[in-house]
């Protein structure tokens, strides 16, 4: 059998310090919306003609009336236990009533973006601020509160119920007969706290990406359409000479950035098609087939909030992906291939092929392949990617033939690999360069047949140069493996 009483004197008196506190706060909450509605809502619906726009008026107080409706309802009902003697034992009980009718808070929540939105705009208008500012000093009590802090009441009264009801759960024994329904009373404010407090950061991050579509100019259309904000700010980015700062946007599918205080979005990442590499500092690395960079964050929390919400959003997006996909759309989707990092150019002071050290003659290029960073002499070739040919290592660029590795381009309109593979003529003297000109001329000098004969050796395995624009048969695969065994061998 439960004891109705608390044996501690002391601890029946803190418990009774607690309910008295509900049942006064309760009181006070209560009287507060009621003085918002005489006292704001009313004048602004009489006045003649409107100050304020009848719209904003209904748009600021949405669901304010089945607020106070609720909460009057639960006000009768301590009073009717307290005249009963009951409220101290049974504070549960008059709660448990309320619980079913939490769901006006959460209708109430949706509506506070666009309600402080209207406040912000009011507050800029003179004559709209000035007779706000005529109905609050003419509110009958001590506690003259703008029209901003009522309507952020219930907002607030949540969470202090939490606190009360915990503290006072805490001074309760599980013996106690209302314990149970301060537990389940307790349990369900708690709930409809975190989905308000969702909605309330949902509603700031809506408008929050609506004030950055109007900001910059993104090429992908309306950038609100089917998509959310995750995160936003100021992070630096690791540019081929230095880290620079940029304005990194984080949205539900995109990851985009811009100059600081500039329109043009630089770079957009699918995430469906993007990779994250965490580093043991405060650098993490996006990879995507587009471009890949790495990103340096302030401190320790400002890279871990970032590389958690990149991974979730990465993760969701991709597992999105594949529920959409039919087996059969899995079996022939291609493998992307990311782009890599390149090497900073400030981390290396000799090239990472041939080790010689870069100066103000031997520049400093980027493999677009493997991102390290090598001389010119180590990157003649060229391998083609789309419409445009770049830049990759000797190493990558073996590699590539040798194995016969399927070359990224997204044109399909040839299948020959000498379209694909292009390596570049070797650099031509001072000496040769005057012959190719006299040749050009009609003057032909002595050394032609020499170099026309040296010429028809290296060409026996033909390679269509970039330099060169000839009608030459395009080179198959095995022509360029016998090409490369040969040089190896030499």
């Amino acid at each position: 059998m439960r004891c109705s009483t608390i044996a501690d004197p002391k601890e029946s008196a803190h418990r009774k310090h607690i309910v008295d506190e509900i049942y006064a706060t309760e009181e006070s909450y209560v009287n507060s919306l009621e003085q918002c509605i005489t006292s704001y809502q009313q004048p602004l619906l009489a006045d003649n003609p409107p100050v304020i726009d009848g719209s904003d008026v209904m748009t600021m107080f949405l669901h304010f009336q089945e607020i106070i409706a609720v909460n009057s309802m639960l006000m009768e009902k301590l009073k009717e236990f307290k005249k009963r003697g009951t409220l101290y034992t049974n504070t549960g009980g008059a709660f448990i009533k309320f619980v079913p009718f939490l769901k006006s808070y959460t209708q109430y929540a949706t509506n506070q973006d666009n309600c402080l939105q209207v406040l912000k705009r009011l507050d800029h208008d003179p004559r709209c601020a000035k007779r706000l500012e005529e109905l609050r000093i003419n509110i009958k009590t001590t506690n003259q509160l703008d029209l901003r802090s009522y309507l952020i009441m219930p907002v607030q009264r949540l969470p202090r119920y939490v606190l009360l009801f915990t503290d006072l759960i805490k001074h309760t024994p599980e013996k106690f007969p209302d314990y149970s329904r301060l537990i389940k009373v307790s349990s369900e404010i708690q709930k409809v706290t975190v989905l308000v407090n969702q909605f309330i950061v949902q509603g700031e991050k809506l408008r929050k990406l609506v004030e950055i579509s109007n900001t910059i100019d993104f090429p992908g259309g309306d950038l609100t359409v089917g998509r959310k904000l995750i995160r936003d700010g100021i992070l630096n980015k690791q540019c081929r000479k230095a880290p620079k700062p940029r304005y990194f946007v984080l949205c539900t599918d995109i990851l985009f950035y811009t100059l600081p205080k500039k329109r043009e979005v630089n770079v957009i990442v699918k995430l469906v098609e993007a990779d994250l590499r965490d580093n043991d500092s405060l650098r993490f690395d996006i990879f995507s087939p587009e471009k890949s960079f790495s990103i340096i964050a302030a401190n320790e929390q400002e890279k871990s909030d970032w590389v958690k919400d990149l991974k979730d959003a990465i993760d969701k997006c991709k597992s999105n992906s594949v529920l959409l996909k039919t087996p059969r759309d899995r079996k022939t989707e291609h493998k992307l291939v990311m782009r890599p990092v390149f090497v900073p150019d400030d981390q290396v002071k000799e090239c990472m092929s041939c080790k010689k050290e870069f100066g103000v003659v031997r520049r400093k290029h980027h493999c677009r392949f493997c991102g390290s960073c090598i001389c010119s002499d180590c990157s003649r070739n060229k391998v083609k990617n789309g419409n445009s040919y770049e830049r990759t290592c000797d190493s990558c660029f073996k590699k590539m033939c040798i194995e016969n590795k399927d070359i990224i381009s997204t044109q399909e309109e040839s299948d020959s690999i000498g379209s694909e593979l292009s390596p570049r003529s070797p650099r031509m003297s001072k000496s040769e360069k005057k012959e190719k000109q006299d040749k050009k001329k009609g003057k032909k000098s002595d050394s032609d047949d020499n170099d026309y004969s040296q010429q028809t050796k290296i060409v026996s395995t033909p390679i269509i140069s970039t330099n060169q624009e000839n009608n030459r048969s395009p080179q198959s695969v095995k022509s360029l493996k016998a090409m490369w065994e040969a040089q190896a061998t030499q």
